[in-house]
């Protein structure tokens, strides 16, 4: 039932978005003119189109600057992780070291007949 509404609430939203872009559209179908200033030249195109290029060049920048962000701090957090792995194989290598060592030590004393401590 819950996923039912969600559905119909999103379909809802999309339908109410683009009659709200469609009427926007035909309301504002006065042409303006556009110049690019390094060139002389001059396009005359309709303002919603206009408004419509500025929004969709606006969320393409936002989603590259995402991306990116995105991707740095995967490639960050991939990079702490083969770290802790290689620091916890040290830290396992020297405690195994250390086992060893205190063994090694307690057999030289059984042997020279100092016993434990």
């Amino acid at each position: 039932m819950l996923q039912s509404l969600s559905l119909i609430l999103k379909r809802s939203f999309w339908v109410l978005t683009a009659l709200v872009l469609v009427v926007f559209s035909v309301s504002n179908r006065s042409v303006v003119d556009i110049g690019f200033y390094p060139f002389d030249t001059l396009v005359a195109l309709p303002v919603y189109l206009v408004l419509f290029a500025g929004i969709f060049l606006g969320l393409l920048v936002a989603a590259s600057v995402s991306s990116y962000f995105r991707l740095r701090g995967f490639a960050q957090r991939r990079k702490a992780e083969r770290r802790a792995t290689e620091l916890e194989k040290q830290v396992t290598e020297m405690s195994e070291d250390a086992h060893t060592r205190r063994a090694e030590e307690g057999h030289k004393r059984l042997e020279a007949g100092t016993g434990p401590r």
